[in-house]
């Protein structure tokens, strides 16, 4: 089954967890990974591309930085579906590697995501996630810390 994560962009750090600007979702390898890249998951994949997004344009740009971020994550899948083409010599993946799956834009946070990634203009913040699938509304306590990692 595929880890499945949520990565949420923040105007400000102090942004409750449950009020993101912009919502994206990743639908596998959703769990955190290194920064430094020596175990893969998703800070390995989003660190380096905010690190330089945040210098050149600056992440408090939410609309901009959501957009490149998404480009970002999604070229990466692209290029993943074209090398397991190869790997498995297969022709069940398309050869241009655009399956069309992996990434979305939500308006709300999905019951089955695993993870989540806090972005701000100073880091990011990794939760674990657990929440509801019918019931209460999702609040600050379905969130446990796990990590920051400042810029």
């Amino acid at each position: 089954m595929s880890t499945r994560c949520q990565i949420g962009i923040y105007k400000s750090k102090n942004q409750k967890v449950t009020e993101p600007n912009v919502l994206l979702y990743r639908h596998c390898d959703g769990y955190p990974g290194t920064v430094d890249g020596k175990e893969y998951g998703v800070l390995t994949d989003i660190f380096p591309f905010l690190q330089k997004f945040n210098k050149n344009r600056g992440i408090d740009d939410i609309e901009y930085c959501g957009a490149w971020l998404m480009w970002h994550l999604v070229s990466i899948h692209v290029e993943r579906m074209k090398n397991l083409r190869k790997e498995w010599d297969s022709n069940c993946l398309p050869e241009d590697g655009q399956d069309f799956l992996g990434h979305g834009i939500c308006k709300i946070f999905h019951p089955d995501i695993e993870y989540f990634y806090h972005i701000s203009p100073s880091g990011i913040k990794v939760y674990s996630a657990h929440l509801p699938w019918d019931g209460p509304e999702i609040e600050e306590r379905h969130f446990k810390l796990v990590e920051s990692i400042s810029f």
